[in-house]
């Protein structure tokens, strides 16, 4: 009898490949790293990102997935250059390399798409939207 592997979370591998401390996108938004929203005490004070999968599946029969994840990055003020600034370094930090997490592992990120600056239609706050396909496992 042949056994599936065992799925990773997902959201659990992005948030702490996210949360490394050594990493430039840590410097820029540490664990305001947000699913879906931001929480309702979000005022664009400090840095952000807030992310969603808009697709993922399964690879073969290994415990990898595929998924492809577009992140609103917030710069914390109303200027356009720091949610560029943010992007930037959700790009060098998801395009650098994988590694290891203890929730599983982040193996490749291929940058799909930056755009922007755009404004939330709410608040008027600027933000850069940045697609990624991911693999992980």
């Amino acid at each position: 009898m042949v056994t599936s592997p065992t799925k990773v979370d997902a959201n659990a591998v992005l948030e702490e490949f996210l949360a490394s401390t050594a990493s430039d996108i840590y410097v820029e938004v540490g664990d305001r790293v947000y699913e879906s929203r931001p929480p309702s005490r979000f005022t664009n004070t400090s840095a952000a990102l807030v992310y969603s999968f808009d697709s993922e599946i399964q690879i073969g029969i290994t415990s990898q997935s595929s998924a492809v994840v577009t992140f609103k990055c917030y710069g914390g003020t109303t200027a356009t250059i720091d949610c560029r600034r943010v992007a930037r370094a959700l790009h060098d930090r998801m395009t650098g390399g994988g590694s290891a997490q203890s929730s599983g592992s982040f193996v490749f990120g291929s940058h799909l798409l930056t755009q922007g600056p755009l404004f939330d239609p709410s608040e008027n706050w600027p933000f850069m939207l940045a697609r990624f396909q991911i693999t992980i496992g």
